[in-house]
C-alpha cells in the first residue's frame, strides 16, 4: 500500500514545489518596485549629502545602499530561478553560480545558526551549464544539507580544479578521496 501511493505523493509535493516558485516570483515581483523606489530615494539623498559633506550621513546612506543591492540580488535570483523552462546552455564560472546559489540559501543559514566555510578553486575553466538548471541543483544540495544537519553547525562548500581529467569526490564525512572517471 504504501509504494503505490509514493508517486502520488511525489506528483503532490512536486506540484506543492511549482506552486512555490510561481507564488515566489509574484512576491519577487511585488518587492522588487518598491526596492526600485528606495534605490532612487537612497541616490538622491547620496547626492545631497555628499554636497553637505556629513560623513555620518554618507556612511548611512551607503549602508542602505548596500541593503537594497542585496536584497535586489537576491530577488534578481529568485526571478531566474523561477524562469527557466528550457535547457539554455552557455559558458559560465562555476564559482560564480554557487556564490549566487549560496545567496539564495543565506537566510536559511542564518535561521539555523549555520556557519559557512567557503573554499572556491580560482580560477576554474568556464563550463558549458545551464545556469538557472545548475543553480536549481546547487540549491536543492545546500538546502537538503542545512535541513539535515538541523540547528548550529558548520556547512562546508568547497571546489577545486583537477587538469589531468577524470574526476575526484571528497567524502570528508568518511575521511577519504574517491577517485572515478580517468584515474
Amino acid at each position: 500500500m504504501k509504494n503505490s501511493s509514493m508517486p502520488s505523493l511525489k506528483l503532490i509535493q512536486t506540484a506543492k514545489l511549482e506552486s512555490i516558485g510561481r507564488l515566489a516570483a509574484g512576491v519577487a515581483h511585488e518587492v522588487k518596485n518598491p526596492l526600485a523606489v528606495i534605490q532612487l530615494g537612497i541616490d538622491y539623498l547620496n547626492q545631497t549629502a555628499k554636497a553637505t559633506a556629513n560623513r555620518d550621513c554618507i556612511e548611512t546612506i551607503q549602508e542602505m545602499d548596500d541593503a537594497v543591492r542585496r536584497a535586489d540580488a537576491v530577488i534578481k535570483g529568485l526571478l531566474d530561478f523561477s524562469r527557466s523552462e528550457q535547457l539554455s546552455l552557455s559558458l559560465l564560472d562555476l564559482n560564480s553560480v554557487i556564490e549566487e546559489s549560496l545567496l539564495l540559501v543565506k537566510h536559511e543559514l542564518t535561521r539555523n545558526h549555520i556557519s559557512l566555510e567557503k573554499h572556491l578553486a580560482d580560477p576554474l575553466p568556464q563550463v558549458e551549464l545551464d545556469r538557472n538548471k545548475i543553480k536549481q541543483v546547487f540549491i536543492n544540495v545546500f538546502m537538503n544539507a542545512i535541513h539535515a544537519m538541523g540547528n548550529n553547525g558548520d556547512m562546508s562548500s568547497e571546489n577545486f580544479h583537477q587538469p589531468t581529467g577524470g574526476c575526484r569526490r571528497r567524502r570528508p564525512d568518511f575521511g577519504g578521496q574517491k577517485r572515478c572517471g580517468g584515474n
